[in-house]
């Protein structure tokens, strides 16, 4: 066996002894108490890393080799941590009280995060009717200017040897909807990839993409004002595209298109709104009850 491998099941066996000489695996569990708790399973330096600070790793149902690897990681992963910020310590010039001011800011934050997030679980309301979106869409509209064209319609591609190309043709050509309904049900029977949607508004380039289409069309705004069909093939395949509606570049988005960035944007104020609140009610409270002084 290679040395390095030797090296591995040493190791592997230390671990898989660390977890199955407790009768159930107790100081994993969190439940040892005395010594036990107090046994070293790894040092760097001065510091060390007992049984019980590896209590919740493993599950009841974890077996003995997953357990094993699970505690190798774990304390492979705090030798680690403990050696870099160990070298940190010894080669740098450190500002103990800079360090610990970022510190109690860092707590700071976390504390008042954690606190603001059940805070606004517990008081948020989700529901935001169509007319309020609607409302401030109308409002800043401006806000909304497309970055990309748009379009909506069909697209299809099919194999060169696909039957009917003729009446294909015809169908993508025609605002008759049955011959919409033709084209959903020939795309189902012999289409290699099509969008059949054309109620939703999609990225022209989305159309365009992996397609003879992506390179062809050098001026995407001229052939959108152009024609409302469009077809290429290559080697294997025939594409197809029906454009029943587009906007290009700076006009004013669709509502459609813009619905979900809309209602993120009134659930963002709702919890900026719930946040100031939040702070409001801590102040009046504390100021109600002499909580806290300004000296001048």
């Amino acid at each position: 066996m290679p040395k390095n491998a030797n090296g591995k099941m040493n190791r592997f066996l230390i671990y898989l002894a660390l977890i199955v000489t407790i009768p159930g695996c107790e100081y994993l569990k969190g439940t040892g108490a005395g010594l036990e708790d107090e046994t070293a399973v790894a040092r760097v330096g001065d510091k060390y890393l007992y049984k019980n600070e590896l209590s919740g790793l493993i599950s009841g149902r974890t077996t003995s080799k997953d357990s094993a690897s699970i505690v190798e990681r774990y304390v492979d992963t705090w030798i680690r941590k403990q050696l870099l910020l160990k070298s940190a310590e010894e080669n740098m010039d450190l500002n103990e009280e800079e360090i610990l001011k970022k510190i109690q800011d860092y707590r700071y934050q976390l504390i008042v995060y954690e606190y603001e997030k059940e805070y606004i679980q517990k008081h948020l309301d989700t529901a935001i009717s169509e007319a309020q979106i609607q409302k401030y869409y109308e409002e800043n509209v401006d806000n909304f200017q497309l970055k990309q064209n748009i379009v909506k319609g069909l697209f299809l591609k099919i194999p060169n040897e696909a039957p009917k190309i003729e009446d294909l043709k015809s169908w993508f050509n025609s605002n008759k909807p049955q011959d919409v309904e033709k084209i959903t049900s020939y795309a189902y029977s012999f289409g290699d990839s099509y969008l059949l949607d054309d109620s939703v508004w999609l990225d022209f380039d989305e159309f365009l993409y992996n397609t003879p289409f992506n390179d062809e069309i050098t001026n995407p705004i001229q052939v959108l004002k152009k024609g409302k069909f469009l077809q290429t093939s290559d080697s294997l395949f025939n594409y197809y595209i029906k454009i029943n509606d587009y906007k290009i570049i700076d006009e004013a988005s669709p509502l459609e298109f813009v619905r979900d960035q809309v209602k993120n944007i009134l659930l963002n104020r709702r919890i900026v709104s719930l946040k100031k609140t939040q702070e409001n009610e801590i102040y009046d409270k504390a100021l109600n009850s002499n909580e806290y002084e300004v000296y001048k």
